[in-house]
């Protein structure tokens, strides 16, 4: 609020001469002279709206990480919300634009102290020779009520507006909602100023310019008037805890079951006079590898003014796992196709175990290969893998492939806690991954490669299917050739106009299906492949821009090619040759067309071979 001068004096000046002498007027009228300018711009200053825009910064960090934090403390303590950080770990650091899309505006790096994935709370600490604006928080003895005016400041849409620095954006509205958990604690706020993405993080103020909240959420349209942020003493809990991190370098599938370096980093020097965090005496550490299930738990002392703490310990112990099994291939599971196994060594040659694989697939001569998760495939007899008819019970097709796989596997939770006597301070949980463990050995969108390098002289096709399919070899589309000897890419014919560009020939194998149909093949979590010499196809997936996704280039031997063709398995028929319009096949200069019809439209299984033929000698 600013004071007006003349009704001041016109007020005062009668009383004030007619109750004092002469003398003490004139010392009077000198004093007020010199203290009501300096009231004026102190009361300026303390403009509401003025102190919590310089007390607001912008975090500029990524587009999926850009939002709001503010100062609550002249030390350079800032609150944000966890998920505008972007995954910051612990003092790791993060730009704040303070006094944005201002000509004072100037960026700082602040350190990540402590952070709360529960409450989506976080602070920040910039190192400042001076003390920073900062804004005053709602005394802990009192609250919002329903109904109480307030104002969302921050910087929605961050810098996708202009790409500039955005200026401070403030939206007014009314607390429509108090949450409270079961012991009466106010959790959230709802209210019904607007805001969007980039207002995380920012502060919720009442009338003076005290936080009473941080901006969190927003409900999604038409309930975008509908907004959440999170509670004082959500908050003041927040920031009398010990701030907690855990770093643990990769540690190797084949080393899951040896002791590991558990680095656990504490922070209970926030710089700051007022908000001082418990410091704990020891922390204790649990793992849990099968989604909490079980748990270890390792304990250890923290010294005095450790900022960090070792704790050795195993990631995986279990000597059993259970894996879960699918042996059908259709997009949708069935009853049966998944089962639940205990890890072993199934394959004593190559001291392969049930979860070092994702696929035991059968190939012909009753032979398995086995995909490892670490990117090797050995091949070897079916009847060489232990208790193989667990998992392989037949050779028809739906039955062929088997996928390995344990959500639990691979993943492990981690919970530590922080204690002072038998007081826990803090405590924080997270899940990271064991390396060398991924869901496949390859990439569905990596192109695949083949045994054989240098023209291929047979491909042979596993498939599973229900309805049509149509397989080609041959010449499948033709790109322009790149000009020869570095010539020019703007050659012209012989009357002057651009000349055509030389096509180059794309030979290899193509599926097509009709649309609406179930994709032929076998089908994984990255979607339908089929089996190309022994390889996995996801030919849904792109591997490249130059040809379609169900386009396999290959360079193919000279000739004219042909196809065998064998059914293992057939649901719309007891017969065991393929019927009259079960096959189709069309030959023309460009290559081989072979189109697959099941009987009845029902499930079935075939093996093909395409390979050139041998010429037959002419009669002299």
């Amino acid at each position: 609020m600013l004071f007006s001068r003349r009704p001041f004096l016109q007020f005062w000046r009668p009383r004030l001469n007619s109750a004092l002498p002469r003398v003490s007027r004139l010392v009077l009228w000198a004093l007020l002279a010199t203290l009501l300018p300096a009231a004026m711009v102190h009361a300026a200053a303390e403009d509401p709206i003025e102190r919590v825009s310089r007390a607001t910064a912008f975090v500029k960090q990524t587009p999926a990480g850009e939002g709001t934090a503010f100062c609550i403390d002249p030390a350079g303590l800032f609150i944000t919300n966890v998920h505008v950080l972007n995954g910051l770990n612990m003092l790791a650091t993060v730009p704040l634009v303070l006094d944005s899309g201002t000509p004072n505006e100037r960026t700082v790096m602040a350190r990540s102290l402590s952070s709360n994935n529960e409450w989506d709370l976080a602070l920040l600490k910039v190192d400042s020779d001076q003390e920073l604006p900062f804004l005053p928080m709602l005394p802990a003895e009192d609250e919002p009520a329903l109904g109480t005016e307030v104002r969302a400041f921050g910087f929605p849409f961050g810098t996708l507006v202009d790409a500039r620095n955005p200026s401070i954006t403030m939206n007014q509205g009314r607390v429509s909602s108090l949450g409270r958990d079961e012991a009466g604690i106010l959790e959230t706020i709802r209210f019904d100023a607007v805001v969007n993405f980039g207002n995380s993080g920012g502060p919720l103020v009442d009338s003076k310019g005290r936080v009473v909240g941080v901006v969190t959420a927003k409900m999604a349209p038409p309930a975008d008037r509908t907004s959440f942020a999170v509670s004082l003493p959500r908050l003041r809990e927040f920031l009398s805890q010990p701030g907690l991190g855990l770093h643990v370098d990769p540690i190797p599938w084949k080393d899951r079951g040896e002791a590991a370096d558990f680095h656990i980093g504490l922070v209970t020097d926030f710089g700051s006079q007022k908000y001082r965090p418990t410091r704990p005496d020891r922390i204790e550490l649990d793992l849990s590898a099968d989604s909490g299930q079980t748990w270890q738990t390792s304990v250890a002392a923290v010294p005095d003014d450790a900022k960090e703490v070792v704790i050795q310990a195993v990631a995986d112990p279990r000597e059993e796992i259970k894996l879960l099994v699918r042996r059908g291939q259709g997009p949708q599971l069935k009853p049966g196709e998944l089962v639940p196994l205990t890890d072993r060594v199934i394959a004593p040659k190559v001291k392969g175990r049930l979860s070092d694989a994702a696929r035991l697939i059968r190939i012909p001569d009753d032979k398995v290969q086995i995909e490892l998760r670490s990117g090797g495939a050995p091949r070897m007899l079916a009847a060489d893998l232990v208790d193989g008819e667990k998992y392989l019970p037949d050779g028809t097709w739906n039955a062929s492939v088997v996928h390995i796989d344990d959500p639990h596997v691979g993943f492990i939770q981690a919970r530590i806690r922080g204690l002072t006597g038998d007081t826990v301070v803090r405590t924080i949980q997270l899940t990271f991954p064991l390396a060398e463990r991924p869901l496949y050995a390859g990439f569905p969108g990596d192109p695949m490669q083949l045994d054989k390098e240098g023209p291929v002289d047979a491909i042979s096709i596993q498939v599973g299917l229900e309805g049509q399919v149509t397989f080609a070899v041959g010449v499948m589309a033709q790109t322009p050739e790149s000009p020869a000897g570095g010539g020019p890419a703007d050659a012209t014919d012989d009357e002057g106009l651009p000349a055509a560009p030389q096509l180059r020939d794309i030979t290899g194998l193509m599926v097509q299906f009709p649309f609406g149909q179930v994709p032929p093949g076998e089908h994984s979590l990255a979607g339908p492949f089929v089996r190309v010499n022994g390889r996995m196809w996801h030919y849904a997936t792109p591997a490249t821009q130059e040809h379609p996704p169900n386009l396999l280039p290959m360079e193919l031997a000279e000739g004219t090619w042909d196809c065998d063709i064998a059914r293992d398995y057939a649901a719309g028929t007891t017969e065991k040759e393929l019927q009259k319009n079960e096959v189709q096949i069309e030959k023309t200069e460009q290559g081989i067309a072979l189109t697959l019809s099941t009987p009845a439209g029902k499930r079935a299984s075939y093996r093909l071979r395409f390979h050139p033929v041998e010429p037959t000698a002419e009669s002299p």
